[in-house]
């Protein structure tokens, strides 16, 4: 075979430009389309029925679980606790059944989101295809394919189309579909949150009925796979996912708290950063657009909204009713943390630090600190907000048995196993591990729940 060349440096120049003009021109063509899908606006604000309980649910347990981030090392031990819990046995002789069916609301940040949102999808679903599906996938070689493929080439050149928004078509096409996020605040299943980070704010925004009436969107036409991405898009690697502010279009009402909170910022200063929190999206002028990112930027634990559902007077006893188990008697938080530490070389090293580990340090290290201060302010006043709620029902109820509110914290960190422990604590925050190190992680979580003195029922 021949190939061409061309003598005169100009024609070989004239071909390079044209060929270079007509790839230009293709991505364009593509760029034209490349547009993230907004979120639409919401006509009215509806009532979100509240959940009712399963035929084997035991209503003297209100069962809460928060899932971390830490990419695929977290999203493994949340699957490793769930399966762990569809074993453990509850209730009376004769009505035993198993803890996972006792779950009544999960919150989730990055790579917890994912896991927590396909079992609040598909339930025990998870146990048949999540782990081969979506665990042991070289899921970055797969998105990095997506990325570069013809058909996406028009997030190139586009302004409002980037890699965050290829992430969520990768979730929605391997995972989720169609589904919307309406589908996890329903009345089948767990209550499932996901939550990701205001980039901009740095504020925590979450996928909530709440959230979404505040900025009077839709939450039954907003995409599971959308909402996951966002809590998942690590800066730098993903762009962040936009939404678009409609606040002042709906008949949206500011809750009492909230002006309240406004008017007396000494009063209760975490009221009133949550009340100043919800105010910037009220102020749709100043504010039309979101861009979110990473939820482990601002609470790597999931605890987040917790707390500050309890501190703006909302309280136990209103999210017990919400979820349907007003006559619970015992509050059980469990804490999936799957944090994990950098190896120590760049410590004894000069040298600056590779891009990776920089990422990893931002996402991990950073991080762990703040969720270290979380966790220990709502221990400091679980007491308090369980006799707050026993208050309550006792008024409304003439309920008036106490609340025992228990904080159970899983943490890689427990595990017994020495070598394997060192070898799950420096795993990489990404979206791929070998199914060996799924494995570890998946058997070290159910040795560590197992293990657990509140595990025994």
């Amino acid at each position: 075979m021949r190939i061409m060349k061309f003598k005169n440096p100009s024609i070989a120049c004239l071909i390079r430009n044209t060929l270079l003009l007509s790839l230009l021109v293709l991505i364009s063509a593509c760029t034209g389309m490349a547009k993230y899908p907004e979120n639409m606006r919401l006509e009215a604000v509806r009532e979100m029925p509240s959940k009712r309980l399963t035929s084997s649910s035991n209503q003297d347990i209100f069962l809460l679980m928060a899932f971390s981030g830490g990419g695929t090392r977290a999203s493994a031990m949340a699957y490793g606790v769930l399966k762990e819990f569809s074993r453990i046995q509850v209730g009376e002789a004769g009505s035993r059944h198993a803890l996972i069916d006792e779950i009544d609301a999960i919150s989730a940040v990055s790579g917890g989101s994912i896991t927590a949102a396909y079992f609040g999808l598909f339930g025990k679903k998870i146990f048949d295809d999540f782990r081969e599906g979506y665990l042991e996938k070289d899921v970055e070689k797969e998105i990095q394919r997506n990325i570069f493929s013809v058909d996406n080439l028009g997030w190139l050149l586009a302004d409002s189309y980037g890699r965050g928004d290829l992430l969520a078509e990768y979730f929605k096409q391997e995972l989720f579909g169609e589904l919307p996020i309406s589908a996890l605040l329903d009345r089948d299943g767990p209550y499932v949150q996901i939550n990701a980070t205001d980039l901009f704010r740095g504020i925590r925004f979450s996928f909530s009925k709440n959230q979404f009436d505040l900025i009077c969107s839709d939450v039954e036409a907003f995409p599971v796979a959308r909402a996951v991405a966002a809590s998942s898009a690590v800066p730098v690697i993903f762009n962040p996912l936009t939404l678009k502010n409609h606040a002042g279009t709906c008949d949206y009402k500011v809750p009492e708290w909230h002006m309240d909170a406004l008017l007396s910022p000494q009063k209760n200063p975490r009221r009133y950063r949550e009340a100043r929190r919800q105010a910037i999206y009220l102020q749709q002028k100043t504010k039309p657009y979101m861009h979110l990112v990473d939820g482990g930027l601002t609470d790597n634990l999931g605890l987040q909204p917790l707390n500050d559902r309890l501190v703006t007077g909302e309280g136990l006893w209103s999210l017990m009713k919400l979820l349907g188990q007003p006559k619970a008697t015992k509050v059980i938080l469990v804490v999936v943390d799957s944090s994990a530490y950098l190896p120590t070389k760049w410590d004894m090293s000069p040298d600056i630090p590779s891009f990776s580990a920089v990422i990893d340090a931002t996402t991990s290290a950073l991080i762990n600190n703040a969720s270290f201060e979380t966790l220990e302010y709502l221990r400091a006043h679980k007491d308090a907000w369980a006799e707050e709620a026993r208050v309550s029902r006792c008024r409304e109820m003439e309920d008036c048995f106490p609340l025992d509110f228990k904080i159970v914290l899983f943490r890689l960190d427990d595990d017994n196993d020495l070598l394997r422990r060192e070898r799950l604590l420096s795993l990489p925050t990404g979206f791929t591990l070998s199914p060996q190190q799924i494995n570890d992680v998946i058997e070290a979580t159910g040795e560590i729940v197992r293990r657990h003195p509140d595990m025994k029922f």
